[in-house]
């Protein structure tokens, strides 16, 4: 944020389009994102403006990439043994997408988050046999705001796949 700015200016090259349009213009700074269409990439710019005697913009930053994943596909159970379950999904075709893999354990309402990976595939280690475990997986795409924040744009969860180590 600038301290001279009186609002900001946003605008998006929209999918097709050879041209930015307006998005939306704020006195804050921050701006909810509506992305509509999964795995289509939105280029938006953002610029500040001063209020004085009329409105005088300033320049606009470089182009942020900021997409909607795809949800993750073909989740599937590759191997176990007594106490893993090897896991591989379909690999997201964007570049940058990373991947959260959650499990739950029979008996437990609780989801837990397992870690987040680059690769389509994740072992599962330390489980007992027998025992049911529960796994969804999904694809999330990330960047760094202006203040080195991170923030994350998630795709839906897969289909939950069942899996008792053998």
């Amino acid at each position: 944020p600038c301290s001279y700015a009186d609002g900001y200016q946003m605008v998006v090259l929209n999918p097709g389009s050879s041209s930015y349009k307006n998005y939306a213009t704020t006195r804050g700074t921050m701006l909810p994102v509506y992305l509509e269409d999964p795995g289509v990439p939105y280029y938006f710019k953002v610029r500040g403006y001063v209020i004085r005697n009329g409105t005088t913009f300033g320049a606009y930053t470089k182009p942020i990439k900021l997409f909607l994943p795809e949800q993750t596909s073909n989740l599937r159970i590759t191997g176990s043994t007594s106490n893993s379950i090897s896991l591989e999904w379909d690999e997201d075709p964007e570049d940058g997408v990373l991947y959260e893999v959650w499990r739950r354990t029979e008996g437990f309402d609780d989801y837990v988050l397992l870690g987040r990976y680059a690769d389509p595939s994740k072992v599962s280690t330390c489980l007992t046999a027998g025992t049911t475990y529960y796994y969804k997986v999904r694809s999330y795409y990330y960047f760094y705001d202006g203040n080195d924040n991170i923030h994350r744009i998630y795709g839906d969860y897969t289909p939950i796949l069942t899996g008792v180590p053998q």
